[in-house]
């Protein structure tokens, strides 16, 4: 069984389609890297899976379920999701942000400990009593993030995570996302550095226009034609010391 599995999906925003009989399949415990132009459609497939957004037609299953016959409690204890943009402002204190993972949960909402060790896996336990509207742009990312992993979900849906994140917190948290792939949690991820969707993801969709354009191993997706085609750039990929570098000119 598939951790997510989209059929035939057409979908979007009010009545502009954006999603054009998408079709694709992610297995558990991987880690997934979606790519793509600006205004391909890459947002707004992951809204139609954490299901923000219903479907023209079509149907997205996650974990053999169809999204539509799962109460919102339900969803939110499978699939959690980080977008670019969150709308948390003024006294909360990013411990009462981090903690919001919990309240699908109901009995455990209170449960210090996944807390307490969420902001330590990224980070952030010393700026826990700080308010939101104190934060720079990459510690307001952590702390969403930090949410995410409190909800502890099997499925995790990342939007661009490494906006606003110095290249030590970059690093940080595309390997803390890798070990948790690795331990059996699925990954998906918007990504736009397309040397890190080389060194960390096991599996690549390339999105062009609302539609799959290729998806399957990273490295047999990534290659130098599909970027050239997909993005109207020329590239090269250099292989050396058993890695992969990427350049773009």
């Amino acid at each position: 069984m598939n951790a997510i599995d989209v059929k035939d999906l057409h979908g979007g925003y009010e009545k502009t389609e954006i999603l054009h009989g998408l079709s694709l399949s992610v297995s558990q415990g991987t880690f997934t890297a979606v790519i793509g132009p600006n205004g391909c459609g890459k947002s707004t497939l992951l809204k139609h899976i954490f299901g923000e957004l219903a479907a023209f037609s079509g149907n997205v299953s996650i974990q053999g379920q169809s999204i539509g016959a799962l109460k919102q409690n339900e969803l939110a204890r499978m699939v959690s999701f980080v977008g670019q943009k969150s709308d948390f402002a003024g006294d909360f204190t990013v411990k009462d942000i981090v903690s919001l993972g919990r309240y699908c949960h109901g009995d455990e909402a209170s449960s210090s400990s996944v807390i307490e060790k969420s902001m330590e896996m990224v980070g952030i336990s010393h700026l826990k009593n700080r308010t939101v509207n104190s934060l720079s742009g990459g510690e307001y990312q952590l702390a969403m993030i930090s949410r995410a992993l409190c909800q502890d979900t099997p499925i995790m849906l990342l939007d661009e995570i490494t906006n606003n994140l110095d290249p030590k917190h970059e690093i940080q948290i595309l390997k803390l996302l890798r070990n948790l792939s690795d331990s059996g949690k699925t990954i998906v991820c918007i990504m736009h550095n397309l040397n890190q969707v080389l060194s960390y993801s096991d599996n690549t969709v390339i999105l062009k226009d609302g539609c799959v354009y290729e998806c399957g191993k990273t490295d047999s997706v990534l290659t130098e034609n599909n970027i050239e085609k997909v993005f109207d750039v020329t590239c090269s990929i250099i292989h050396a010391d058993g890695r992969q570098l990427l350049t773009v000119y």
